[in-house]
């Protein structure tokens, strides 16, 4: 019997992405050996009516609709609508592998004692493709650790047991670092396998947010709430310098913007722990 699997699609659904959306569609119907359903989720007043009608005729797609914009909200949206055994995401403009859900499932048919199946992935840039994770990723028994080495959770690189992983963990508690979160969360208390093949590919377009000062800015914050957690110490300690090293880094983003003020505000934040002595130095480019 083949494997139940939901694939939700959050997205606000503009004209300039149906094309794409299209092909992530496709990528899903060709999926073998698993019975898909799709959800998706459109967020926000600007839906396509050309896209809407193409997914209409689609008789595994689900379409539902919230008014508000928010991403977040669409995808812990979306998880409340699952009906099946597993369940996963994809991007309104990336692509499954062949046999991506089948690969996926198959892991956790085969141990009932996994949670979440966290996969490789591409990442194409033009013509040109690259591993999203180039040194693969050892998921044994260390997911926290390894997630501070680098996010193993890629927004469609996850397959989720649905009985195990419920809505919490895709609550809206951050803006920016929601996949960051979910690993984080699924780190603490859930059990993870990794799959060392590609299973997706993510398309690179220009309109990334990581190098926004609202984005940079928003960092520290996440990190105090993950300081909230109950945590070995070990991991606190990473959570620490990393804060530490985010303040240093937007301190030095504003310095180049000749913005005194907030470039001396960062980097007193990051001289307010025994971890940013090393910053000290740093004063005098300021003072310069």
């Amino acid at each position: 019997m083949n494997s139940k699997v939901s694939v939700i699609i959050a997205s606000a659904g503009k004209e300039n992405r149906v094309d794409s959306f299209l092909k992530a569609i496709k990528s899903i119907e060709e999926q073998k050996n698993v019975d898909v359903e799709i959800i998706v989720v459109f967020n926000g007043p600007n839906v396509s009516q050309r896209l809407r009608s193409s997914l209409e005729n689609y008789n595994n797609v689900v379409l539902k609709y919230q008014t508000e914009p928010s991403l977040p909200n669409a995808i812990h949206y979306g998880r409340s609508c699952v009906n099946t055994e597993y369940f996963c995401f994809l991007d309104d403009d990336d692509l499954y592998i062949p046999d991506t859900l089948y690969l996926r499932c198959q892991i956790l048919d085969n141990n009932q004692d996994i949670d979440v199946v966290a996969s490789n992935g591409l990442v194409k840039d033009g013509l040109a493709s690259s591993l999203l994770f180039p040194n693969s990723l050892p998921l044994t028994d260390k997911p926290l650790e390894e997630l501070f080495k680098q996010n193993w959770l890629a927004s469609c690189g996850g397959l989720y047991r649905t009985k195990t992983i419920d809505t919490q963990y895709f609550k809206k508690s951050v803006k920016y670092f929601e996949w960051t979160m979910t690993a984080f969360l699924i780190a603490l208390d859930k059990k993870t396998a990794y799959l060392k093949e590609p299973t997706f590919i993510i398309n690179k377009t220009e309109d990334s947010l990581s190098e926004s000062l609202e984005y940079l800015e928003a960092n520290p914050r996440f990190l105090e709430l993950l300081l909230t957690y109950p945590l070995p110490q070990n991991i606190k300690k990473i959570i620490i310098q990393r804060r530490i090293a985010s303040f240093h880094y937007i301190s030095t983003v504003y310095l180049d913007q000749k913005n005194y003020k907030k470039a001396w505000l960062y980097h007193l934040k990051s001289l307010c722990s025994v971890h940013g002595i090393k910053y000290i130095p740093y004063t005098f480019h300021l003072l310069s």
